[in-house]
């Protein structure tokens, strides 16, 4: 089985996304899903953002506490993968609650196989191996070591060989697929890798 958590705004490109998925949606995103004529499979949250609850009337629901431990985007990442290891998160990288976006970044230390997607972003932790990044209309490449990391990068306008990155360094920002696909090495440690669009 394969799921997709959209857990806020719904990207354009959702369709693509959720192709041959099971759809968790969190909280308010039941709405927008809703009105956009994409079925909702279950509906997670304590839904204090969800304006019209009627709308949880024929979806599959779980109702949370407004007092909890985890977020609604936590809790439904533990029920997806209770199910599947196959599990996109759309969303909750926007919006004015800094402290959300961070949680959701650190999530990544659990689920290590997890990968987010907005309309302009696509992230993912990536260990000890070797990777192909194709570009598709992904211009720009990120690198952010989790760990004291080396790795080799070609096939960018920034080229890596044999680098040492300590943890949280950002040599890695902003580089660019020079071609069709750049070749990534990792010898040892973890990284984040976020490919964005040119907005």
């Amino acid at each position: 089985m394969k799921i997709a958590i959209i857990a806020s705004k719904v990207p354009n490109n959702i369709q693509k996304l959720i192709n041959n998925r099971l759809v968790i949606a969190v909280d308010s995103a039941v709405s927008e899903l809703i009105s956009r004529n994409i079925k909702v499979d279950i509906a997670i949250g304590d839904f204090d953002s969800l304006s019209d609850l009627s709308l949880l009337n024929d979806i599959k629901h779980i109702k949370l506490s407004t007092i909890k431990d985890l977020s609604d985007t936590h809790y439904a990442l533990n029920y997806a993968y209770d199910l599947s290891d196959d599990v996109i998160l759309i969303g909750g990288l926007e919006g004015k609650r800094i402290d959300h976006l961070i949680a959701n970044l650190l999530l990544f230390e659990k689920y290590n196989n997890l990968i987010i997607y907005d309309d302009y972003n696509i992230i993912k932790r990536l260990d000890i191996g070797n990777y192909i990044i194709d570009k598709n209309d992904y211009k720009y490449l990120s690198i952010f070591p989790l760990t004291d990391t080396t790795l080799s990068l070609k096939g960018t306008n920034y080229l890596l060989n044999d680098a040492t990155l300590l943890k949280f360094d950002t040599l890695g920002l902003s580089n660019e697929i020079s071609d069709k696909s750049a070749n990534l090495s990792i010898k040892n440690g973890v990284i984040l890798l976020i490919q964005s669009k040119e907005k």
